[in-house]
């Protein structure tokens, strides 16, 4: 028996939105004046709406911004998301 979590009926949009600081935010191996976002948006067939957002920390993320971008556009040519897979 799968046990896995599935979302089916669904459709994803995201835009990139990278958060400009307003003054500089100091990491443990730099010094940041942005860091790389994504809004999602997911909603189901029944109408449902969920918004989200996908940010990176250039330095400490695993994920580089092209790779996380990548993932995201994977979504939204699915209609069918395995949720144990999502990281």
């Amino acid at each position: 028996m799968d046990s896995r979590k599935y979302a089916k009926g669904v459709s994803i949009e995201f835009i990139r939105h990278p958060l400009e600081f307003k003054k500089p935010a100091q990491t443990s191996r730099d010094t940041l004046t942005f860091k790389p976002s994504f809004f999602l948006t997911i909603r189901n067939n029944e109408g449902r709406t969920g918004v989200g957002e996908c940010s990176l920390i250039p330095g400490l993320s695993l994920e580089s911004e092209s790779e996380a971008e990548e993932y995201l556009e994977r979504l939204t040519r699915t209609d069918s998301i395995d949720l144990d897979a999502v990281p």
